[in-house]
C-alpha cells in the first residue's frame, strides 16, 4: 500500500519491479481497505499522522493472519512510534526506515521530493526537512569532496549551514586534512522559499516549463489524455502516463530548455536532420565516411529512431562495404 504523494517518486526509486514480486498496489488513503488475498502487506509512506491512523485501522480490522511491513520515508519519527503504541499495533508491525537523499531525476537535476517542507516549516509542524537537507549536503561532500564555498539566504538555510560548520569544527584534525582535497563542486548556494515568494508565480516559458504548467510534471512523469497523445485513436477516453527523461527521449533532450517560441522551427528542423542521417547510411562507402557517420550517430537512440520514423530495420553498416576510396569492390572470396 503506497502513499499517494509517493506514486511518481516510487517509479524513480524502485524502477521496474520484477513481475510477480508485487501482487497489487493500493493507494493508502483514509477510506481504503485491504481487499486482496495476500499474506504480506507492505506499507510505504511518509510519516503523515493521517496515514498512520489509516494503518492502525487496517491492522485492527484485519482478522486473517498477515505480516505487516511498514517502510517510513525518510525517517521513523517519535510521533509515529507513539501513535502505533497508542493504537496497540506496534507489536504487529515490522517497521523499517527507507532513507533517501538526493534522487537523480536527470543528469543535471537532483530532487529531495519533500513537497510538504515549506508548509511544515511555516506552520511549525516539524523541522525534519532541515535534517534531510543537511544529510544530503553531507552526502554530496562525501562523494565529490568538501565544498569550499557554502552560502545561504534565509533563516532555515543559515540553520543548516551553521550546523554543518559546527560539525566541521568537532571533527578530528586528521580527518579535516583529508577533507581538503579538491572538490568537483565549486560553491553551494541555498535559498529559502520564504525569501523568494515571487518565482513560483512566474509562467515558465521553456518547452519543459510549459508542459509542467499544463500537465504538472512529477518526478519526470506526466499523465495526459489519450486524445492528446494520439488524436486518431478510436478507443475509450483515458489517461496515458509518459516519462519525460532526456536520457530516453532524444527530442525532449534537445528541446526541454529552449524557449517555447522556438519550437515551431526546432521540431521540423530536428526531424529533417535525423531523417537525413538515417537515409545517409546507404551512401557510406569509405572508412573516413564511416567514422564521421558513427560520430554523428552515437548520441542518437536507434530504437527510438525506428519508432519515430517508422523504420522497419535498424540502420546498420556491413564491414564488407568499407574499402579505401578508388578501389573497386570485388565479389566472391572470403571476407
Amino acid at each position: 500500500m503506497l502513499d499517494p504523494e509517493m506514486n511518481a517518486f516510487s517509479h524513480v526509486m524502485i524502477g521496474k519491479t520484477e513481475k510477480g514480486l508485487i501482487k497489487d498496489t493500493i493507494f493508502l488513503e483514509p477510506e481504503c481497505s485491504i481487499d486482496v488475498d495476500t499474506k504480506v502487506v507492505v506499507f510505504v509512506l511518509k510519516p503523515n499522522p493521517v496515514l498512520i491512523k489509516t494503518i492502525i485501522r487496517l491492522v485492527t480490522e484485519t482478522k486473517e493472519e498477515k505480516k505487516f511491513l511498514v517502510f517510513l520515508c525518510p525517517r521513523y519519527t517519535v510521533l509515529c512510534k507513539d501513535m502505533f503504541e497508542a493504537g496497540n499495533v506496534l507489536k504487529s508491525l515490522d517497521i523499517h526506515e527507507l532513507p533517501y537523499e538526493l534522487i537523480p531525476l536527470e543528469k543535471d537535476l537532483l530532487s529531495l521530493d519533500d513537497n510538504s517542507s515549506f508548509r511544515n516549516l511555516i506552520l511549525g509542524y516539524n523541522y525534519q526537512s532541515l535534517t534531510l537537507v543537511k544529510h544530503s549536503v553531507q552526502r554530496l561532500e562525501a562523494l565529490y569532496g568538501k565544498i569550499p564555498i557554502k552560502c545561504g539566504k534565509g533563516p532555515w538555510s543559515c540553520t543548516i549551514l551553521n550546523s554543518l560548520a559546527g560539525r566541521d569544527k568537532d571533527k578530528d584534525p586528521h580527518a579535516a586534512k583529508e577533507d581538503q582535497s579538491v572538490s568537483e563542486i565549486d560553491a553551494l548556494i541555498m535559498l529559502d522559499r520564504s525569501v523568494d515568494m515571487y518565482t513560483p508565480l512566474l509562467t515558465q516559458m521553456t518547452f519543459e516549463g510549459i508542459i509542467d504548467e499544463f500537465f504538472d510534471i512529477k518526478c519526470g512523469i506526466i499523465d495526459v489524455d489519450t486524445q492528446i497523445v494520439d488524436p486518431e485513436t478510436k478507443g475509450p477516453a483515458g489517461k496515458r502516463t509518459l516519462h519525460l527523461f532526456s536520457s530516453e527521449d532524444i527530442m525532449f533532450a534537445e528541446c526541454r530548455d529552449l524557449h517555447f517560441n522556438l519550437m515551431k522551427e526546432q521540431f521540423p528542423n530536428k526531424y529533417e536532420e535525423m531523417k537525413k542521417l538515417c537515409e545517409k547510411k546507404d551512401s557510406v562507402k569509405t572508412v573516413a565516411e564511416m567514422t564521421e557517420y558513427m560520430r554523428r550517430l552515437k548520441n542518437l537512440k536507434i530504437p527510438q529512431l525506428k519508432v519515430f520514423f517508422n523504420i522497419s530495420t535498424i540502420p546498420q553498416i556491413s564491414p564488407y562495404r568499407l574499402q579505401p576510396a578508388g578501389i573497386p569492390r570485388q565479389s566472391g572470396g572470403q571476407g
